[in-house]
């Protein structure tokens, strides 16, 4: 009677042991998948982001053009364009009072390519066209960022 109870005993024992393999691949498939979930929603988080980080920086470039044309007279031409804004122009209209008024990293979008500017603007009749071509880089598209 003893060796039964013994093996009985000896099997209740071994079957608490750990894991199996089979169930540690389905809770790692379950934790690939989630994660996958998340930085597919990440992906479109840094997409809005860098749209609303490019509609303030073209609303402070607007403010730093006031400046500019509260001192100067007038906006900075297209071939000025928003250079203007960091290095005194040395095409006409050279304006008589000038000082720097802005930061040159700050000209680039958050794609690293360079705001348009326009003035006089096509949209913008009394003030300039400031524009970035968004995260497509073509001109013209849904995706533009504007102040107009």
């Amino acid at each position: 009677m003893r060796a039964r109870c013994q093996s009985f005993h000896h099997r209740r024992r071994r079957s608490r042991g750990g894991y199996t393999l089979v169930e540690i691949m389905v809770v790692l498939a379950i934790i690939a998948v989630l994660l996958s979930a998340g930085i597919y929603q990440m992906v479109g988080t840094l997409d809005t982001g860098k749209e609303v980080a490019a509609g303030v920086t073209i609303s402070n470039l607007e403010s730093a053009l006031l400046q500019y044309q509260i001192k100067a007279g007038t906006y900075p031409t297209t071939e000025q364009g928003l250079q203007a804004l960091v290095n005194r122009p040395t095409v006409e209209p050279v304006p008589g009072r000038w000082s720097a008024c802005y930061n040159a990293e700050g000209l680039n979008d958050p794609w690293k390519r360079p705001y348009r500017y326009r003035f006089p603007g096509e949209h913008n009749r009394s003030k300039p066209d400031i524009y970035s071509m968004g995260a497509d880089g073509v001109d013209g598209t849904a995706d533009d960022i504007k102040n107009w």
